[in-house]
Formats: C-alpha cells, structure tokens, sequence
C-alpha cells in the first residue's frame, strides 16, 4: 500500500478489547514492514500513540540521559519523512523517561503546532537556525523534521548537555554555543542560502528579541521564508515584533501552541507562540528597510543627511592599539584629537570631523546597507582640503583611517594630520570603539576565570568519552 497507516486513534480502547488491539498492532507492524522494508520495531514506533494519545502524562522539564528519547529519534529519523509528523504528534504527550518527547518549557499544543507548521516533506531539504535551545526539547522535533538543525544556546553547559544526552545520536544537528546578539553574530552564516526557517525563544527583553530577529534576516541574507516566536504573548516580545511587521518586513501568519496563551506574563490574549512569514518580495528594497529599522533602533542613529548623521558618535572614544593612540571624536566646533596610550604622553588635535554621510558600497554589503564616512580637515568650515578619510563599519564598531597626499607634503594644507603621520610613519590605521571591546573582555574573563568544577569530568564530556 502506498498510504500511511493509521498511527493512532481518537478513542481509547475498552478495557475488552486490550487484547484484540495489542494483535492488531503486531499485524500493522508487520504489513508496514512488509511494504516499506522497515524493521518492525520502526513501525511499531509508529504505533506508541495508540497508547500515548490517550493519556496525559507528567514530564519532568529536564530530557533523561538514558537510551530511551536518544532511540526514540534515531527511530524517528530512519523513518519516511511521510511517517515522521504523525509519529512525532503521538510522542509529544509521552514521558521521555517512556521514549516520548515532553517536557520543557513549551506546552504540547505548541510542539504539536510546530510539527503541523513544518510537516510538509520539503521541510526536510532545508536547514532551521534555533535561537535559544535550552535543552533540545524543540531542538528534537526540529532533528526529525528538518535536513539540519542549527542550535544556538548562550549557556555552553546547556548546549553541552544536550549534545552529549537526548541528541546524542542525530547528526544533522549542530550545537553552537554563542551570543548571536553581538555585532555581526551570524555573518558567519551569509553565504548560505538553504536556512529557510528560524525558531525563536530567547531572551525576551526588547534589545534581545530585536538582535535575534536582526541577525536571521540580516546576516543570512538568504532565504529564511517563516519564524516561529515562543512567547508571542509577552508584551515586549509582541511589541518588538511588531517593529518588523510595520516595517514591512513580517507578516503575522497565525498564533501557536495555548491560544490564549496561560503563563503568567502573557497579555492581550494572544497565543502561545506565533507564525510569521518574511516578506521578501523586493530584495534591495527589504534589505534597506530592515537595515533602516536597525539604525533607528540600536544605532540610536536615523540615517540622515551629513553632518547630522555623526552625532550619536559625538564624544566618542576610539582605541588604534598598533600604534598605541586613543582617539576623541568630536564634533565641531571641538576637535578631534589623540593622545597617547603608553611611551611618552602626547595629546594634541588632528583637525575637524566633517561626515560626509551614510554610503552605500562604501563596505561590502554583506555587512549593511550603508556606512558613515568621515572626512578630518584642518579648517571648521569643512573648506580645505580632506586630510584623512575615515570609513566606517555598518554597526559603528570601529572605522579605517587612511591619511591623504595632503597630510603627507611637507608645507601642505595638513599640518596637524602631518604631525602624526611624522609621530609613528603610519599613513592607515583601524580604530575600535571603546565600548565595544566589552564583549572582548567578557570573553577573556570567561577563559581567564579560576574553574572550581570537576575538571577531568568536563574534559570526558567534552571528548565525548
């Protein structure tokens, strides 16, 4: 037969007909081996739900480490794709200490949803980024309906755990322990073009909802076609969604999961969860709304003409750490002016900032739609001669100096910008703006930090012994 056989029933059976079910589970079992060249144990995963469906069972929030949910989705995964959405509604009620796949911090009408939202077949050919694994419970569904499974999670621990228990044995996911909120955290991922979903279900304050839904849409610049929100009925993660939606750059499709949702912060009666789809019908024009959105909203900076468009960065401080320098940004009537970091202290000014603007092509657009470029000049009028172009990066992390002819005649109309080049003989330098070496330290501190664990225990875990 080439139809999918009945997996599980609405009603359940009499306490009479316990026996006469049990044989003809052993028969169906055996008919679908027959035709599918399956073995019989896959087949009669399939059946669970006879029983599963039929109860409501507790689960623990945390998956076991034992051999039942690890076999539960190598079964699963060596099923026909056609198999896998009914199987996996059946288990998604049942204990994982059972095989089954409950538990966690999502409610099983929200699973259940994310099953029916991706059982389609071609789901399997395509590749998902989840932002906030926790500890795989919607990670396994995604193992079983997708080719691959991108898991991000913050805590490494976490992502450890998992990798080592529940999916241990399905590899076509990819544990990835990251903070994708930070400048350009996904670019990694630009060139691919076959993450056509995102689940998302991190931190659910507004700058973190914003940076999870930047980076999917705009560091994989193809193709992601819907994303999925746990906690839509939060006020914040609403409401930061809804910046996407009146941009034109999402669409709501349909609630998920409790509708209306019933943990205590959900508001406005909205479910659960949400669907929306990702408006990409105009390339170039989505990528400037989207990257408009991000400079208004984390840049703090609209993008507008000229001189006006420096003044978030008035008063800022920028490190050269080659060349041992700190440099003052300031707009005019002050100066711009650098002072050494170490050796003999000197402090004087470089000229005047002129911005020029927000340009496109000034980068490579990969990393945005537009950078600021600064021209330094040695009259307040923006008159002279430029003396050093500054170009920089999209996000404002740091900029490229590149000292012009004028700086480098002697006599010439540049005489501040003159004075350093004669300093340190540098005529191109890149700069990092102070406050972004934050996340830098954090990092450091991490892996500088006195360790109190069980070190050997972390190193088996770690080698996977």
């Amino acid at each position: 037969s080439n139809q999918t056989p009945k997996l599980a029933l609405s009603d359940p059976n009499p306490p009479d007909r316990q026996g006469a079910r049990s044989s003809m589970n052993v028969r169906r079992s055996a008919m679908a081996a027959s035709a599918f060249r399956l073995p019989p144990s896959l087949c009669a995963l399939l059946l669970v739900g006879m029983f599963a469906e039929g109860r409501q069972t507790t689960a623990p929030h945390n998956f076991t480490s034992g051999p039942e949910v690890v076999a539960t989705l190598q079964r699963l995964q060596e099923l026909p794709r056609a198999w896998r959405p009914r199987a996996l509604r059946s288990l998604v009620h049942l204990a994982n200490t059972e095989g089954g796949l409950a538990g966690g911090l999502t409610t099983p009408a929200y699973k259940l949803g994310i099953v029916e939202l991706f059982k389609s077949s071609r789901w399997g050919q395509a590749a998902v980024f989840e932002v906030g694994s926790h500890k795989g419970h919607i990670t396994s569904i995604l193992s079983v309906l997708f080719g691959l499974v991108f898991a991000s999670e913050i805590e490494f621990q976490l992502a450890l755990d998992t990798s080592a228990g529940p999916l241990r044995r399905s590899p076509n996911v990819v544990h990835l322990s990251m903070d994708g909120s930070r400048p350009y955290g996904l670019s990694m991922l630009a060139a691919n073009r076959n993450i056509r979903a995102a689940v998302i279900d991190g931190a659910h304050d507004e700058r973190n909802v914003f940076l999870d839904t930047f980076r999917i849409l705009h560091d994989i610049p193809c193709c992601t076609e819907v994303i999925v929100y746990h906690d839509y009925c939060d006020e914040v993660v609403y409401k930061t969604i809804q910046r996407f939606v009146e941009a034109g750059l999402l669409a709501f499709r349909h609630g998920l999961g409790v509708d209306p949702g019933t943990f205590w912060w959900c508001r406005g009666g909205r479910a659960e969860g949400g669907v929306f789809d990702v408006l990409r019908r105009d390339g170039p024009f989505f990528r400037r709304n989207l990257w408009a959105l991000f400079c208004r909203h984390i840049l703090k900076a609209p993008i507008v003409p000229g001189a006006q468009a420096g003044g978030h960065l008035n008063g800022s401080l920028w490190w050269v750490p080659e060349q041992g320098l700190m440099i003052s940004l300031e707009l005019p009537p002050a100066k711009v002016s650098v002072r050494t970091a170490w050796g003999d202290y000197m402090h004087f000014d470089i000229g005047y900032a002129s911005f020029v603007g927000h340009a496109g092509g000034a980068t490579h657009p990969r990393w945005g739609a537009t950078a600021l470029t600064v021209e330094v000049k040695d009259d307040v009028g923006g008159l002279g001669p430029s003396c050093a172009n500054l170009v920089l990066d999209s996000e404002c992390t740091g900029f490229t100096v590149a000292v012009t002819e004028h700086a480098l005649g002697a006599g010439g109309a540049c005489t501040k910008m003159a004075k350093l080049v004669q300093l340190n003989g540098v005529v191109q330098w890149v700069a990092m703006r102070v406050n972004h070496g934050i996340s830098l330290l954090q990092d450091i501190h991490e892996r500088s930090t006195s360790f109190d664990g069980d070190a050997q225990a972390i190193t088996l875990g770690l080698v996977g012994r």
